[in-house]
């Protein structure tokens, strides 16, 4: 992991927010155990959906039992428990211990100067985007020039109707990632969006680092017709969380595109494949890129800007590359 060193870092942190604005303690023994049991969980619920639920659907139309349709009607209302986003929820012992687990550090290169109407893209959305629920709560230090506004996070539309799940993500300050719902979060507040979604956990491999949004565009053309500030996020060792089968030529992954969530083999620690490897997680937050409004952006506009954009992450990657064990000699790939 990172070392000694930690209490160092923890010491620099600056009051302007920039720097070092947010560094984990090391994990207690207790700290890693309720990491790995609330990670293991998440994927135990997640199977419970997948395989058990059609399962027991099955057998309540066949049997016709009581008890099969109590429990489909709960599983199947849980998507409408939640009315909105509960900041207390991402400091929940589950998070914290996630945050100490992999020692989570963020760095912010500048202080915006704007308190709405910024446009976080972060990258790479990976095979899961586990590092969104540790900054919910950070969020509040890293971000003072939000006024205590928590950037909304936009995700698939399939996960905020998933049972189990969509409570968990409304109570996180999750959004739809539809352009008009972003549209209107930005008029008012800021978002945070993975412009490489679920073709981004294809390309996640852990011998390179790859990011998809060399076609993605779609971002651009929002920030432009909203005059928003892009900034680019870069997660370092994200791609490492998990080993995946390479697939992104293969017809799983055109289906996984079209149901809005990933369908991919992978596996993390030997003991236990749905617990993610240990590993040190570095989110390096770059300079806002200023883009000039136009509700009616020409497709060159929005290639000129797409190609700033990319120049930008490489050139913030390439900044912090060396402070992370493993990236030294690693080149950022756009697909």
């Amino acid at each position: 992991m990172w070392g000694s060193d930690n209490l160092v870092f923890r010491n620099r942190r600056m009051k302007n927010g920039t720097g070092w604005v947010h560094v984990s303690e090391s994990p207690s023994f207790l700290d890693r155990f309720l990491a790995a049991g609330t990670l293991f969980m998440l994927f135990f619920v997640t199977l419970l959906y997948a395989v058990i639920v059609p399962f027991i659907v099955y057998l309540t139309w066949i049997y016709k039992s009581v008890f099969g349709s109590v429990f489909i009607f709960v599983v199947f209302s849980t998507p409408f428990w939640a009315s909105g986003h509960w900041r207390a929820f991402g400091n929940t012992f589950g998070f914290r211990a996630w945050r100490k687990y992999f020692e989570l550090r963020i760095y912010k290169e500048e202080r915006f100067n704007q308190s709405k109407n910024v446009l976080l893209c972060y990258v790479p959305h990976g095979l899961f985007p586990l590092v969104l629920p540790m900054l919910s709560e950070p969020v509040y230090d890293i971000f003072p020039e939000f006024q205590e506004q928590t950037p909304s996070m936009a995700v698939a539309d399939i996960m905020l109707w998933t049972p189990i799940i969509a409570p968990l993500l409304t109570w996180l300050g999750c959004i739809s990632a539809k352009k008009e719902v972003m549209r209107t979060h930005l008029r008012y507040n800021n978002v945070m969006v993975l412009p490489d979604g679920i073709a981004g956990a294809f390309h996640s491999q852990r011998d390179e680092e790859c990011v998809y949004i060399k076609k993605r565009k779609g971002f651009v053309r929002l920030a432009i017709e909203e005059g928003s500030l892009l900034v680019p996020i870069y997660c370092f060792g994200h791609s490492q969380l998990y080993d995946v089968y390479p697939g992104h030529k293969s017809w799983i992954a055109a289906l996984s595109r079209r149901l809005k969530f990933s369908i991919i083999w992978f596996w993390g620690v030997w003991w236990c494949p749905p617990i993610p490897h240990r590993v040190p997680l570095l989110v390096a937050i770059g300079k806002g890129i200023k883009v000039k409004q136009n509700p009616h952006p020409t497709p060159e506009e929005v290639d000129d800007v797409h190609i700033e954009f990319i120049k930008a992450l490489k050139q913030l990657y390439d900044r912090h590359r060396d402070s992370v064990p493993g990236y030294e000699n690693k080149e950022l790939f756009i697909a």
